[in-house]
């Protein structure tokens, strides 16, 4: 362990929904430095807690500390044997403690820098949210609807009793000052820590179940409208309405504010409500997370495990890349789509990506991702390098086949990029040295769909000739070329049968989908 890692260890991210720190300075694309796995089973929940030295994160019945820099592992939290119950909301921190809520109600504190435990304290009740640090108390959130104050110092209770909402409290609350943030049903509340009262509280007209609280206000999400309240009173500033539900809370800073829709669709707004462009952007799926705002890119984790960064002054992808499986090692053609001849093909369901277990952290000039499978991903332009071209590979039908080139009849591709991601825009298609116009889905299938107008005529019989060039955001290039033989005296090919991977999202948002050609 290094001497004296931690010694200016300053608390910069990690609230529930919300984020981000003040001194980020992320503007991304940005390659892979490292990723660092667990040696713990368990499907985290929430973001990493992040300081300018160290990253602390909780898997199944351990807490790890992790170096930021070389995501090398400084501790492990038990030493030796694991914990008899399993961590059962995102970790907190307060005076360089890593605060941890289990499933058998106890409140455990870890020294952050020797990974030692600094005290317990039996809650009586399961944890259900991540504790929120208030000077030098912690609250958190217990069953059933129950807020809970302890001493960060020693675990002491602070109030004599816990503050009973009620309504059933849902499993977040944000600290502000002296003040925590919930809710409780339609609700919104927010108490003064020290008296444990609550000082004001607000009804929402639809029910949202997620919020930020950032500087002075407190953005929520409610059906369809983004609701603006002051935070020290809970009067509304304003609200707008965009055209379908919203997934999750809006992310906000001190100039722009950004909800993402059921469908997939990111809409911005400046601070005083006025919407910047009309249409949204789309994301090609919907999110889980609350978007983070560093200046004006947003940066949203979605459901098909893609990190998507928008300029919201311009309503332009500035980034996009996606978390893939550590496990999978093998190229995409060795599990994807298989033809053979004319027969039509089934893709294995077997995952293209992982899903973000909470909203990316961004401090400094680094992004940090957890993800659902354990791992920790870091993308820092400092520490990362990235050489490797995109990669591009035919799924269907295989390269060389003897396939008929009328309509209907689709060709896949899959594009890949494990470094910084691939540049959708980079990307162009010919066939036999003529432009053809594609889909780019949120997984990276791209797909030429031969149809009998001009955008895309039928192939000609002989050699067909496909080249696709494709660039990753930090202008790697790759110019792939895949030969087939036409005969059109065989029946259409028609297009492979794609089965839903085993961690598909529920519907609301599909791919980019936009033709480019």
């Amino acid at each position: 362990m290094k001497t004296g890692w931690m010694e200016k260890g300053v608390l910069a991210a990690a609230v529930c929904v919300m984020a981000t720190a003040a001194w980020a300075d992320f503007t991304g694309p940005a390659p892979l430095a490292w990723r660092w796995s667990p040696q713990s089973s368990g499907i985290p929940d929430g973001s990493p807690v992040v300081t300018d030295t160290a990253i602390f994160v909780g898997n199944g019945n351990r807490v790890y500390g992790i170096d930021r820099d070389s995501g090398n592992t400084l501790w492990r939290f038990p030493q030796s044997e694991p914990i008899n119950s399993t961590v059962a909301a995102p970790l907190g921190y307060a005076e360089k403690k890593v605060i941890v809520g289990l499933e058998d109600f106890t409140l455990l504190a870890i020294d952050g820098l020797t990974g030692k435990q600094a005290w317990r304290v039996n809650l009586e009740a399961k944890v259900t949210t991540a504790p929120v640090s208030v000077g030098g108390t912690i609250v958190v959130g217990v069953a059933p609807g129950e807020l809970v104050a302890v001493r960060a110092s020693d675990g002491s209770k602070l109030w004599p009793k816990p503050f009973r909402a009620s309504e059933p409290i849902l499993p977040q609350i944000q600290a502000q000052g002296n003040s925590v943030y919930f809710m409780s049903g339609r609700t919104i509340n927010c108490m003064d820590v020290i008296s444990g009262k609550v000082k004001w509280h607000r009804n929402l007209t639809q029910f949202g179940g997620s919020f930020n609280v950032v500087g002075d206000y407190v953005f929520t999400n409610s059906g369809s409208f983004i609701t603006v309240l002051r935070a020290s009173d809970g009067i509304k500033v304003w609200d707008r309405q965009v055209p379908e539900d919203l997934a999750c809370a809006p992310g906000a800073n001190s100039q722009w504010v950004v909800g993402v829709t059921r469908a997939g669709y990111l809409y911005a707004f400046d601070i005083q409500g006025r919407q910047v462009f009309k249409r949204g952007v789309k994301l090609g799926a919907t999110t889980r997370h609350a978007p983070v705002l560093v200046g004006p890119m947003a940066t949203v984790t979605t459901q098909v495990g893609t990190i998507v960064m928008v300029d919201v002054r311009s309503g332009d992808i500035k980034w996009n890349t996606t978390i893939h499986p550590s496990s999978t090692a093998r190229p995409r053609s060795e599990a994807g789509l298989v033809s053979r001849g004319n027969q039509q093909a089934e893709e294995s369901n077997q995952s293209r990506y992982v899903q973000a277990a909470g909203s990316p952290v961004l401090s400094g000039d680094s992004l940090f991702i957890l993800a659902r499978d354990g791992t920790l991903l870091a993308y820092d332009r400092g520490n990362g390098v990235d050489l490797y071209p995109p990669e591009v590979h035919l799924l269907f039908p295989n390269a060389g086949d003897t396939v008929s080139g009328k309509a209907p009849m689709s060709i896949v591709l899959a594009l890949d990029d494990l470094g910084v991601g691939v540049n959708q825009d980079s990307v162009t298609v010919t066939i036999n040295g003529k432009p053809y116009a594609f889909k780019i889905d949120a997984e990276g299938y791209l797909t030429i769909e031969i149809s009998s107008d001009k955008k895309n005529p039928p192939i000609v019989d002989g050699r067909a000739k496909v080249i696709v060039h494709a660039e990753d955001w930090l202008g790697n290039k790759a110019d792939r070329e895949f030969s087939l033989t036409i005969d059109n005296l065989l029946p259409a090919l028609g297009g492979p049968k794609r089965q839903a991977p085993s961690n598909q999202p529920p519907a609301g948002g599909g791919g980019f989908g936009d033709d480019k050609g």
